[in-house]
């Protein structure tokens, strides 16, 4: 899925956060992702993983972390000396600076023209999962992803002490997916029981996942880079929004279906579907016919079956079913819904 990026600078009291927005190339609604950096803020690593998320339908929010600091733009290098000042901005800052800035964001997404504004996620890196734990507090998240956060298990995030984070996990609405790496030294196993026993405590809906990697193992850049790692990681996460019912997957325009015609559509994770539009109903199914190895967007429809160019067998359109001989075994439906011009498979 083809994407745009732009950046936007959101006016805050003594400045402007900067906000990087990725989105498919497209003017459908899309549900969204706030999303917080490592403490070197929006480098070409996180951009990229940015773009990576936005190719999955999201709509993607990152701002700028350190933007009471910073000039607009400023990214630091990933060596010691860039470490060093990103933690040192991160302890200049309050608890309440995080919030306020989480808060900001948030209300700028939800009125953004193109987001559905009732499925915003959040995702989190580092330093930025922890921050993206906070923003998972709100009524608006309704679905979280954090990768290696830090501070969760002891309350280091700012300057002005313990955070409480983990204290107020009952807060969080939606599901949490928390994914470690088994040797990352900043939350070690003692760590991760502590953060693992907050959570069930809090009775909420969440999962912790270990990878056998370092901190840091999906930035594509240094020795700790781990690719398996990451696009098993990034798969979870994608699933794991999935199920929380965030996504809606883009099927096509509405537009682009001619009544009664199966019309065959390639979607990015999913198998090729045949979508059908009658009388203002439409239908998606399995492309691949189950009884030969025939595409059923070469078929027709008939008497509300879905019939097959090979051997004429057919499939319900309502259930998948096999209706119409030689065809015995049924195919799998996925429910479809419209949203103004546009067909989305259901979450």
């Amino acid at each position: 899925m083809r994407v745009q990026t732009e950046f936007v600078d959101l006016p805050r009291t003594g400045g402007v956060m900067r906000v990087m927005l990725a989105r498919p190339a497209d003017d459908l609604p899309r549900p969204a992702l706030v999303f917080y950096s490592d403490i070197f803020q929006l480098t070409e690593s996180t951009q990229r993983m940015i773009l990576r998320f936005a190719g999955y339908g999201f709509v993607v929010a990152a701002p700028e972390i350190y933007w009471r600091y910073e000039a607009p733009g400023t990214a630091y290098v990933f060596d010691d000396a860039g470490r060093d000042r990103g933690q040192a901005c991160a302890k200049r800052m309050s608890v309440r600076d995080f919030d306020d800035d989480i808060a900001a964001l948030l209300a700028f997404v939800a009125a953004r023209t193109g987001v559905i504004a009732e499925q915003i996620g959040a995702v989190g890196f580092c330093l930025g999962g922890h921050v993206g734990f906070r923003a998972a507090l709100s009524p608006l998240v309704k679905a979280t992803a954090l990768f290696y956060p830090t501070g969760l298990h002891d309350g280091d995030l700012a300057g002005d002490g313990d955070a409480g984070s983990l204290a107020r996990a009952g807060e969080i609405g939606g599901p949490l997916l928390t994914i470690f790496g088994r040797i990352d030294p900043h939350t070690d196993a003692t760590g991760r029981e502590t953060v693992q026993r907050g959570l069930d405590a809090a009775g909420i809906r969440h999962r912790i996942s270990l990878y056998d990697a370092e901190h840091a193992f999906m930035r594509d850049v240094g020795a700790r880079y781990d690719p398996s790692a990451t696009d098993a990681a990034f798969a979870e996460s994608i699933a794991w929004f999935r199920e929380a019912g965030l996504t809606r997957v883009f099927l096509c325009a509405v537009d682009t279906l001619t009544e009664g015609e199966p019309k065959r559509i390639a979607v990015s994770g999913y198998e090729p579907l045949t979508v059908v539009g009658i009388a203002g109903r439409y239908f998606a199914l399995s492309d691949e016919c189950s009884h030969g190895m025939a595409s059923l967007s070469d078929g027709w429809v008939e008497d509300g079956n879905l019939i097959c160019s090979l051997h004429s067998g057919g499939f319900s359109l309502e259930t998948g079913e096999a209706t119409v001989p030689p065809c015995t075994d049924a195919i799998r439906r996925y429910d479809v819904v419209r949203d103004g011009d546009a067909l989305f498979l259901a979450s």
